[in-house]
């Protein structure tokens, strides 16, 4: 497991590219927020509690430990290092007040794939496993084969040379080889919205 570690590069890799969206998968969380962020209609303990309830006999149960921070939620198996970090709305986010139904809800999950043995690395499987059946029930295999997770990408997903990422409905994929595997909501309408570019000039009539 790691510390947590994140950049605004990083941030706008999540962002540039999530549109590629390779079958049509039912996604089991709906989507509010804004052009500039977005959130499932999910919150942190109901996310838990599926999660756990999941995974059960399969790999470590997880609990909320103290983040220090209202926008970061940690799940630990442990209850000292995170496996899987929440980023959450909260009211400082709050711009209009029919935004506090927002509260609690899910902007980003970072699942750590920190290995020290074969036994977490199983474990790692069986959390992308659950986490995938959570948010596009049935997909389950095809996101692993075309992120390439256990093997070769799929071209389309390639990113980087150690980042892939896809997009089922409005739930984005992102994997980052030997490092973390990250969800985040995507909602085309809103995304393309934000980066339509205006005309420098229109013609007169």
């Amino acid at each position: 497991m790691k510390k947590f570690s994140f950049t605004l590069a990083f941030l706008c890799l999540l962002l540039v590219g999530c549109s590629q969206n390779v079958s049509n998968y039912a996604s089991s969380y709906s989507i509010v927020g804004t052009e500039h962020k977005q959130y499932f209609e999910l919150r942190q303990q109901e996310f838990l509690t599926e999660l756990n309830a999941t995974i059960k006999d399969l790999a470590p149960e997880l609990s909320v430990i103290e983040s220090g921070s209202s926008r970061n939620v940690y799940l630990s198996q442990n209850g000292e290092t995170w496996k899987i970090l929440l980023h959450i709305f909260t009211e400082d986010d709050l711009t209009y007040a029919d935004q506090k139904e927002w509260i609690g809800y899910i902007h980003e999950l970072e699942l750590s794939l920190y290995s020290k043995d074969e036994n977490t690395a199983k474990e790692n499987g069986q959390y992308i496993r659950a986490i995938i059946h959570l948010f596009t029930p049935g997909a389950e295999e095809e996101v692993e084969d075309v992120l390439g997770i256990y093997g070769q990408p799929h071209k389309d997903a390639q990113i980087t040379e150690n980042v892939t990422r896809v997009t089922y409905g409005n739930v984005c994929y992102t994997y980052t080889s030997g490092d973390s595997f990250v969800v985040t909501p995507y909602d085309e309408a809103l995304f393309n919205g934000a980066n339509e570019t205006p005309p420098s000039a229109i013609r007169p009539e």
